[in-house]
């Protein structure tokens, strides 16, 4: 019997609680373990000195008020690197696996290493919030520490083509060495196809226009054009609302047609059967977001079979296949563009059910993580029968 590779998948977080980086450390993890590969769970992570916290502090106050970011610091850095070589040492593992590039600046090992993540350091500068003040000593060492881990890591994945592109444009890689693999569904409890073709049937039987917006963050992810698309669909005589999660919502749109939750934790049993009650109602998925490097819930909404409504700005174009699934449209013009998207696929219910179900089709062939964690697996051991 052939046996299972070692992987020693390092992390800054805990790998086995679900609740950092959207669950994806956990989800990342476990879409490889799941395949029989055998996995050991190093937690890297160090906390912040006071030191460094006050160098933080002192570089704003010296700037103006620039932001130094704590993670890219070389000293902290080598920290994390430290604190996983040691951890390493008690290990029996044919490749080193991380859910971004952090842990491998500054780590030293005679085994292959591959990262995956979302976007590059470059391509956050300047796109999302907390990405455009940066000092300069701080983009110094966040760019060079991205282009040490490419260089040094024998396989990058990146979640988007938009990342890929950015890590072979500037940082120079070898694009036989970056690839692009998606980010799954982060949820346990999902439908069969014979229940999304069930829900899809049912949705079409209702005059209502149900919008799904899912997200924390009410600018960036476009809770604003959100509402001002549900409001020009409404003076159009369309009889839509919106449904809002996670977000606060401002008072000054608190209307009868929006409803609103807080956020829903699928971590707690009553908060996620509360989320797939309301994506098994709604009718599209809409985010109109200023910046994402990927978007779960894209996944999620596929899992439903719900066609996606969003922008085309960072990886959106790689969760949602513009034309088949959904629709990537302009910032610039986006309810109105809306609007018209919806319309089209709500008055003609044989394309609103092939769109329905090409996102499901996505989801199931591209989009869940049983389907991706043997993609990684796969590239993972190509990477040990090439180097290990």
């Amino acid at each position: 019997m052939e046996t299972p590779m070692k992987v020693a998948y390092l992390s800054i977080n805990d790998a086995k609680e679900v609740k950092h980086w959207s669950g994806l450390v956990h989800y990342m993890y476990k879409c490889v373990a799941d395949q029989g590969v055998q996995v050991s769970l190093v937690n890297c992570g160090v906390p912040y000195s006071k030191w460094l916290k006050l160098k933080a502090k002192l570089i704003k106050l010296i700037t103006g008020g620039k932001t130094y970011q704590l993670d890219r610091d070389p000293t902290y850095a080598k920290q994390v690197a430290a604190n996983a070589e040691e951890q390493l040492k008690a290990l029996q593992y044919d490749v080193v696996f991380a859910p971004g590039s952090l842990p491998f600046i500054y780590l030293q090992t005679n085994k292959p290493m591959v990262f995956w993540t979302d976007a590059t350091f470059d391509a956050m500068v300047g796109f999302y919030p907390g990405w455009h003040n940066l000092s300069q000593l701080c983009l110094k060492y966040g760019d060079r520490a991205e282009q040490i881990a490419i260089d040094k890591s024998s396989l990058v994945l990146y979640a988007s083509e938009w990342a890929r592109s950015s890590a072979i444009n500037h940082y120079g890689a070898d694009p036989r060495k970056i690839k692009q693999v998606p980010f799954g569904a982060n949820m346990e409890a999902l439908l069969s196809q014979e229940e999304v073709k069930a829900a899809i049937r049912q949705r079409q039987q209702s005059d209502l226009v149900n919008l799904l917006f899912v997200g924390i963050d009410w600018e960036r992810k476009g809770g604003d054009l959100a509402i001002e698309t549900v409001v020009k669909l409404r003076e159009k005589g369309v009889n839509a609302e919106l449904t809002l999660v996670g977000s606060q919502l401002p008072e000054r749109f608190n209307m009868p047609f929006i409803k609103h939750y807080p956020l829903l934790k699928k971590s707690v049993k009553e908060d996620a059967e509360k989320l797939h009650a309301l994506y098994k109602s709604a009718t599209f998925f809409i985010l109109p977001t200023r910046a994402e490097c990927f978007g779960v819930v894209f996944a999620e909404a596929g899992a439903y079979g719900l066609p996606v409504i969003t922008s085309n700005v960072g990886g959106c174009p790689s969760a949602v296949k513009d034309g088949y699934s959904g629709f990537c449209l302009d910032l610039n013009d986006f309810s109105t563009a809306a609007v018209e998207k919806i319309n089209g696929l709500r008055t003609s219910p044989q394309l609103y059910e092939q769109f329905s179900l090409n996102a499901y089709e996505r989801f199931n062939n591209e989009l869940n993580w049983g389907v991706i964690g043997k993609k990684v697996v796969q590239a993972l051991q190509t990477v040990v029968e090439e180097e290990g």
